[in-house]
């Protein structure tokens, strides 16, 4: 019954927020269904489940947040019973490791929130923890863009290329994208949010330029785009990560609602995003991968203005 009754508020609370809010800063109709969605996911802890199990997971539980961020929506009143998806980020603030380290402290920035005390944790600190002897942060160049994202919002742009010390511009591949980590090849997922770090770090140009043009040769006829060139057909994860590029980069317009469109076709009657069309159950990373993308939100700020 608490169950329902914090789903009736949510959608009680959204279609509110969606009429008193100007039209450019409401959600996109398709993101506050897949809002609905993802609070039916909710556990009692107010976390979200990862990929090892039903235990909240933090990295999941502060991609969520991101999600509700980028649709206006307060995380104190994402609620399972009595506990929020604040509450949960606070809790499990101390000792996070640098990629949700990293995360949270997007979210913090997002939501106004103090980094350097989130429930009790120095966010800026965790995140620029784990530094290897090349000067990557966190061990892969995906999270070290995150980290990099993550500090052009909570610092400043400048701060933020700085401490990348151009690591992300000497890691690019021939092909033009980056790959996870040193051993691997480009995929669109780390290229895309490469680009929205060297962007957000005001180190766009020929890199950036290069990137999206790595990631626009992956494009399926389906307009939808797979994790990397050998990866065949297209799928939701993606395709929302090129569409947060094309939004950070400013793409042309009718790229970016083509993209978008390819999207959207892919969302289930529940709200919830597939991961492919070829395996149409719903998909909780999917889903929240889709939702800061169809609200036309890249990183770092996230938030709806």
């Amino acid at each position: 019954m608490r169950t329902r009754i914090g789903t009736l508020v949510t959608l009680l609370m959204l279609a509110l927020m969606t009429a008193a809010m100007p039209v450019t800063a409401a959600p996109a109709p398709e993101a506050t269904n897949a809002l609905v969605y993802l609070h039916g996911q909710q556990n009692a802890d107010g976390g979200y489940p990862g990929f090892s199990g039903p235990a909240s997971d933090p990295s999941v539980s502060a991609d969520v947040a991101l999600a509700f961020v980028s649709s206006g929506v307060s995380l104190g009143d994402v609620k399972k019973g009595d506990m929020s998806l604040l509450d949960y980020l606070h809790a499990s603030a101390s000792g996070l490791k640098t990629g949700p380290a990293a995360k949270y402290l997007l979210v913090a920035a997002n939501i106004g929130e103090n980094p350097a005390a989130f429930g009790g944790a120095n966010l800026i600190s965790l995140s620029t923890g784990d530094k290897s002897t090349d000067g990557v942060y966190g061990s892969s160049y995906f999270t070290h863009a995150l980290v990099v994202l993550a500090q052009s919002i909570a610092q400043s742009p400048d701060a933020a290329k700085q401490l990348d010390n151009s690591v992300l511009l000497r890691a690019q591949q021939v092909d033009g994208g980056w790959g996870f980590d040193a051993k691997g090849t480009s995929d669109t997922n780390t290229t895309a949010i490469v680009v929205q770090a060297l962007i957000a770090s005001g180190q766009g140009g020929d890199a950036t330029t290069r990137g999206m043009a790595y990631m626009e040769g992956t494009v399926q006829p389906s307009d939808l785009y797979p994790f990397d060139a050998k990866s065949g057909d297209g799928d939701a994860n993606s395709t929302a990560f090129v569409l947060q590029a094309k939004i950070a980069a400013r793409a042309n317009s009718t790229e970016i609602t083509r993209t978008r469109a390819a999207l959207v076709a892919l969302q289930n009657p529940s709200g919830a995003f597939p991961f492919q069309k070829a395996t149409p159950d719903d998909n909780l990373l999917a889903t929240i991968q889709a939702v800061p993308a169809i609200n036309g939100r890249a990183f770092p700020t996230i938030r709806q203005d």
